[in-house]
């Protein structure tokens, strides 16, 4: 045999997008997508090749090898990729397949979200969308493999712009699961859009946070944010071998308070981006990577749990056919405490409730965070104060990790379909799921 190990991915993409935006459809659009992708590892290199024709299995692992024996005279040393013989299946299970409701009956339903967002004179704009994709991979190796993969995901939302005088705010609302179209029934129109409104009655009409620093409580997605930026990533292991991870090096090592326990479950419920298989025919699994404060694990493609002597755990994902596995996040999840959100403000003489998380970024070589929410409330004494707007919090990672000295026990489900980029690779779905947490420091600011 020329090569060590081979595998390949053929899939097909069928995707359907629909825009409603003040009163028109600004999109609609179907497409459809297909095509293969190979590679091969040969003397400690990889060589990989796609095609968008699905029958061009051979010609691409020709490539593919010619590349990884081009790039074995580059790179020294010696190790083996291990792989299971695997035979398997999965497919999304839904009530309703999005894409045999007519379009007639999806605009109607946007339409129907419009009308309720736009009953209060402040908003000035809105945008109603839904999708639906399906995606069919059959992945195959030397070791035997073969798994078929059917998934389906539905999403629906909205993003409202309210403004008043000088001060514009918005607000969105979105549901994407692995479902059918029955999840026109789980969005809870007139419940969504009614909270969405008041919400942004009360940001018209807030103030701003004095800056400094402070004790602060995070809602489930701004916690769920925070461990996928500041531990997700750090722990995804490409970043460990490239020394890119303040986490690099740290396996065995307390760096947060013992209520913090934090792992990926490949597949939980039916979050948009949990699946049975990763894109390297490895089985998911609900990986542990912290336990107690204390770092236990990393996430791993074969490749890298291949480096570190270490088992591959599922996490070797890629956003098509035409792209290359690399250790990515699932599905980030804090596991409950035992506070209720009231408990969590006891002791509070100042400090800000943090909720609706907008976006954020950590420097994953330094730990250095920001964060940005939609919505934040004072905590004066204990108990809720007034509304404040445009929060954004900011600190040092492992100081904040440190800083957690409560978890509550309600774990927030949010599934808002959230997506990830790294590398080359960005719209890869990518979710968060986490209870409420205390944080005894930390930075706020933020103005407009």
């Amino acid at each position: 045999m020329i090569f060590e190990y081979s595998d390949s991915r053929k899939q097909e993409v069928e995707n359907e997008i629909i825009i409603l935006e003040n009163g028109k459809v600004s999109s609609f659009n179907k497409s459809s997508s297909h095509g293969t992708g190979t590679r091969v590892f040969y003397k400690n290199a990889w060589g990989f090749a796609s095609s968008t024709n699905p029958d061009d299995k051979n010609k691409c692992h020709e490539t593919a090898l010619n590349i990884a024996k081009f790039r074995s005279k580059l790179i020294k040393g010696s190790r083996e990729i291990n792989a299971e013989k695997i035979k398997g299946s999965e497919k999304t299970k839904f009530k309703i397949n999005p894409f045999d409701v007519e379009a007639s009956e999806k605009i109607k339903l946007m339409k129907r979200i419009e009308s309720q967002l736009k009953k209060e004179s402040f908003v000035k704009s809105t945008q109603v969308f839904f999708t639906a994709s399906n995606s069919r991979i059959l992945f195959e190796n030397s070791a035997g493999s073969e798994i078929n993969q059917d998934f389906t995901a539905t999403t629906l939302g909205f993003f409202v712009t309210a403004r008043t005088g000088s001060v514009i705010q918005f607000d969105f609302a979105r549901i994407s699961k692995r479902c059918g179209f029955e999840i026109a029934d789980e969005f809870d129109v007139e419940s969504r859009c009614r909270k969405s409104i008041e919400k942004l009655k009360r940001l018209l009409n807030a103030g701003h946070a004095r800056p400094g620093k402070y004790p602060v409580v995070l809602d489930g997605g701004m916690t769920g944010l925070f461990f996928h930026e500041a531990v997700g990533h750090a722990c995804e292991a490409d970043e460990h071998m490239k020394k890119m991870s303040f986490m690099n090096a740290k396996t065995g090592t307390k760096i947060a308070s013992e209520c913090v326990t934090v792992s990926d479950p490949g597949l939980f419920e039916n979050s948009s981006s949990s699946y049975m298989y990763d894109d390297e025919g490895v089985k998911s699994t609900n990986t542990e990577l912290i336990k107690k404060g204390v770092v236990v694990g990393r996430l791993h493609s074969i490749d890298t749990a291949s480096y570190y002597g270490e088992k591959p755990n599922g996490h070797g994902r890629a956003m098509g056919f035409s792209y290359f596995p690399i250790p990515r996040m699932s599905n980030i999840m804090l596991k409950q405490g035992s506070l209720s959100n009231e408990e969590l403000f006891e002791g509070i003489k100042k400090g800000y409730y943090v909720k609706d998380w907008r976006a954020g970024e950590v420097d994953p070589e330094t730990g250095r965070f920001v964060y940005s929410c939609s919505e934040a409330f004072e905590i004066i004494n204990g108990k809720l104060g007034k509304p404040v707007r445009d929060v954004v919090l900011s600190g040092d990672a492992m100081k904040t990790l440190k800083s957690i000295d409560g978890v509550g026990r309600n774990f927030d489900k949010n599934f808002s379909g959230g997506h990830c980029g790294k590398e080359d690779q960005g719209m890869l779905p990518s979710n968060h799921f986490a209870p409420h947490i205390r944080v005894k420091e930390a930075i706020v600011g933020g103005r407009d």
